[in-house]
């Protein structure tokens, strides 16, 4: 079953190597949009959505999760049954969601990216049972200037468009079952390259259309674990999410997908 997906360049800003001295904070400079949540940094994590109650254990509710990449774009979720619950063991951290109305909503108050460059990387650890939607933006695949990531069991997805309205013919998908992965999307919608999926070191997908249309990515909400709140409800933990309107060198790349394991239990 398909649902979205899209396209990829390949060039950069400041390269940072692949050692534990990187910081996704870096890939913000110079005024980049985004969002980076971290659920291992519970100083970010709170019980309610006004963010007047903090998360301090296994199994607190989270209300609302900073945004650490400086933009100002929190996730917040105000209905107290819909929260997703902070989990750890004491090495690995994440947010659980049930499949079954647990989901996060980012409102941005600027384009998530005006150039149309985007690269969204998730760490995940995935017990979905059917179709369902890791992040998203826009209320459905034909919102224009919006994107998603979706779980559909067997492989992920990736759909992303400008203005282009219609039906979802341009996914971008990685036939894959692995359940423990990091698994980053790349495009740039108005270079008419095609838009590239990969999850862990497998070999990144390419979507077979450019019919994308132009600008770029608009300020739809983006929904965590869910399509608009109430479809495609994802179940499984979420280690941390990185989305910057920027196409990464293939050393950022490199050394985000590390990181990205690092924080999700996996081996690359």
């Amino acid at each position: 079953m398909q649902y979205f997906g899209f396209d990829r360049p390949s060039f950069g800003i400041k390269t940072f190597g692949f050692g534990a001295n990187f910081d996704p904070l870096d890939l913000f400079k110079d005024g980049k949009q985004g969002v980076w949540y971290d659920p291992s940094d519970t100083s970010t994590l709170f019980q309610d959505a006004a963010g007047t109650v903090p998360v301090t254990k296994d199994g607190d509710p989270v209300g609302l999760m900073k945004d650490k990449s400086g933009n100002g774009n929190h996730a917040t979720q105000s209905v107290s049954t819909a929260r997703p619950i902070y989990k750890t063991d004491n090495i690995l951290h994440w947010l659980k969601f049930d499949g079954a109305d647990d989901y996060m909503n980012i409102a941005l108050s600027k384009a998530l990216s005006s150039s149309g460059e985007l690269t969204i990387a998730v760490g995940i650890k995935s017990s979905a049972t059917s179709a369902a939607m890791i992040i998203e933006q826009g209320a459905s695949y034909g919102t224009p200037n919006a994107f998603y990531l979706a779980d559909t069991i067997n492989s992920y997805e990736y759909l992303g468009r400008g203005d282009r309205t219609g039906i979802s013919a341009d996914i971008c998908s990685v036939n894959t079952g692995l359940r423990n992965t990091v698994i980053i999307s790349e495009q740039a919608i108005n270079s008419g390259v095609e838009a590239s999926l990969s999850v862990n070191n497998l070999a990144p997908s390419l979507s077979s259309s450019t019919t994308f249309g132009g600008g770029g990515f608009g300020t739809h909400d983006i929904y965590i674990g869910s399509r608009s709140g109430n479809q495609l409800m994802y179940k499984g933990g979420i280690h941390s999410i990185v989305i910057v309107d920027s196409i990464l060198s293939n050393d950022n790349k490199a050394a985000l997908k590390n990181y990205l394991a690092s924080k999700s239990g996996v081996t690359l």
